[in-house]
């Protein structure tokens, strides 16, 4: 009976893992051509993900250095 119980449950938890981990693909499969075309490259949103990425890093290490250099 407790051998029954246990074998539903992580069956049930199975399911469950499976039915997030696909959403979680199928989203990404949906967004990926708003930002990358494979025959052509990025796209123009693409780029300007890019862009704002590399501001965003720059941003954050110059933020990083200056506290390090004002201690």
């Amino acid at each position: 009976m407790l051998a029954g119980i246990i074998e539903d449950f992580t069956t049930t938890v199975a399911e469950w893992i499976t039915a997030i981990v696909s959403f979680i693909v199928d989203a990404f499969a949906g967004v990926i051509p708003i930002f990358y075309d494979e025959t052509t490259g990025f796209t123009f949103y693409g780029i300007l993900m890019l862009f704002a990425l590399a501001v965003g890093f720059v941003s954050l290490a110059l933020g990083w250095l200056t506290r390090l250099l004002k201690k």
